[in-house]
């Protein structure tokens, strides 16, 4: 596995917590290259993956409309890595859970290494009883209350309940846009672990395709996907908002600077890296409107074949991007289903 260990990358990145603080991400990232360098460690973490994720990919090949559609399960690498790393540094973990299949998969594997975990559950999770039921059954300490009286952000809570006792507490992260250094470059490296077989296989199959299309929410995929691949491409990251009048800042969200989309209510955060990948023009961001996406779902009928695992609103923006900006060649679009129980 190959570790980033920059600490900024241009302007962004960092490590903005207080400076007793920093000295337990020091420690942090010291005891990460100790541990993954242990021939163990990366053996149960295969197993790991192997355990809990297809790790397969399915290609369609739209003649039609000239392009290779690439369907992906989710990224679960960060969370099954920085799992396991909770198990090799003895300490209990806490995670913050946007969508019901991280919440759900956290709590079973933290079960299965015995690992104890206190959970964040976002608004939209906590109402859901036949999920808190399992988190319960499984072992996990639940809150609820942050996010609903609060700002819808477990991701936050989690990382300030990390920073309130760094030396029992570990955090399980989910992706690699929040956290402060070595947080997010752990995750990132476990992401683009998680997706190099799968672009090995692109490959193999097709060359080196010279454009990808990418659905991005955080830039964890899109990240993960541009470190992945071995060869020079063009990267457009598809984003497709349902919040109204987002507007992009800079901020320090949770430890790292950032390019942060912002309205009263919401915060959406761009992994540090990927925000100096923009900048140095390597990745394209392009941002679409629902409506959009939806008026282009009927052309894309032949990709989204399973009724009951509908694609993303972010996949259908991805595929109607590549339909209204014809390349040279065939484009890779990648797509994924939709998650239930979060936020889009």
């Amino acid at each position: 596995m190959d570790y980033n260990g920059n600490v900024w990358y241009g302007k962004y990145g960092g490590c903005f917590i207080s400076d007793a603080f920093t000295l337990s991400c020091d420690r942090y990232y010291r005891k990460f290259c100790e541990i993954v360098a242990d021939a163990r460690f990366q053996e149960e973490y295969q197993k790991l993956k192997a355990k809990y994720t297809s790790g397969k990919c399915r290609f369609t090949e739209d003649v039609e409309h000239a392009r290779i559609v690439c369907h992906i399960d989710e990224n679960y690498g960060p969370l099954l890595g920085t799992a396991l790393l909770g198990k090799y540094l003895g300490k209990s973990a806490v995670c913050g859970a946007r969508y019901a299949d991280e919440a759900w998969l956290c709590a079973r594997v933290c079960a299965d290494l015995q690992v104890p975990l206190q959970l964040f559950l976002s608004r939209e999770l906590s109402g859901i009883r036949s999920l808190t039921d399992q988190l319960e059954l499984m072992g996990a300490t639940l809150n609820t209350e942050m996010c609903n009286e609060v700002f819808n952000l477990p991701e936050m809570y989690a990382f300030q309940a990390w920073i309130s006792a760094p030396e029992e507490k570990h955090l399980i992260l989910c992706r690699s846009n929040v956290g402060a250094f070595p947080q997010t470059n752990i995750a990132a490296a476990f992401a683009a672990d998680f997706r190099r077989d799968m672009m090995a296989e692109v490959k193999q199959k097709y060359g080196s395709i010279q454009r990808i299309i990418i659905p991005t929410i955080s830039g964890t995929e899109a990240l993960a996907v541009a470190t992945a691949a071995d060869w020079d491409t063009e990267f457009v990251c598809v984003e497709c908002d349902t919040e109204p009048e987002l507007e992009e800042e800079l901020d320090s969200y949770c430890g790292s600077f950032t390019k942060v989309l912002r309205n009263n209510i919401t915060d959406r955060v761009i992994a540090a890296e990927l925000a100096e990948l923009e900048d140095q023009g390597r990745v394209r961001r392009v941002r679409m409107e629902p409506r959009e996406s939806i008026q282009a779902q009927g052309q894309n009928a032949e990709v989204e074949t399973d009724p009951s695992s509908p694609l993303s609103l972010q996949s259908m923006a991805a595929l109607a991007y590549c339909e209204n900006n014809p390349a040279k060649g065939q484009p890779l679009v990648i797509v994924r289903s939709l998650r239930w129980g979060g936020a889009v």
